[in-house]
C-alpha cells in the first residue's frame, strides 16, 4: 500500500500548480506642465508576452465641463477605462490593456477632453492572470475616492 501511494504521489508531483508572481516589467512617465490635450510617453519595450499594461493619468481642469481622458492608444492594443474619479475639478483615471506578445519600442498616447496640464505613467506587469478580455482577468477590486478639503481616503 505504501508503495502504491508513493508511486501515486510521484505521478502527481509534476502537476503541482505553479504560482505566478506578479512583477513590474516596464515603467515610463510623462509630465506636461503646459496646457495641451495629448501627451505621449517616450518609447519603451516589454520583456515578455502576456503582460498587463496600466496607464495612470491625472489632469487639471481649467473651467466648464470637467476634464476626462477621451482615449488611450498605443502598440495596437485595445485600451479600456478601469476607473475614473473626477467629482472635483480635474480627473484621475486608470486605463488597462493586455499585450499577448512582446512589445518593442512602443509609445502610449493619452487624449484629454480639453487642453490642461497633466501627468501619465504607464506600467507593464508580468505574471498576471491572462483570462478575460484585454486584461480584465488580472484586475481585482477597484475603487475611487476624493475629499474636499483634505486627502482622499479609500478602504480595501
Amino acid at each position: 500500500m505504501l508503495k502504491k501511494l508513493l508511486i501515486l504521489w510521484l505521478f502527481l508531483l509534476p502537476i503541482k500548480p505553479v504560482l505566478a508572481q506578479i512583477a513590474v516589467d516596464a515603467t515610463v512617465s510623462s509630465d506636461q506642465g503646459a496646457a495641451i490635450s495629448t501627451v505621449a510617453t517616450r518609447t519603451f519595450s516589454t520583456s515578455s508576452g502576456n503582460e498587463l499594461l496600466l496607464a495612470f493619468v491625472s489632469a487639471d481642469n481649467v473651467s466648464g465641463t470637467n476634464t476626462i481622458v477621451t482615449g488611450i492608444s498605443g502598440a495596437g492594443l485595445t485600451w479600456a477605462l478601469l476607473v475614473r474619479t473626477n467629482v472635483q475639478r480635474g480627473t484621475a483615471e486608470i486605463w488597462r490593456a493586455f499585450a499577448p506578445s512582446v512589445l518593442s519600442n512602443i509609445s502610449v498616447t493619452a487624449t484629454l477632453s480639453q487642453r490642461v496640464c497633466f501627468s501619465m505613467t504607464v506600467m507593464s506587469f508580468t505574471g498576471v492572470n491572462t483570462s478575460g478580455t484585454n486584461g480584465s482577468g488580472a484586475i481585482g477590486a477597484t475603487g475611487a475616492g476624493n475629499a474636499n478639503p483634505g486627502a482622499p481616503t479609500a478602504l480595501l
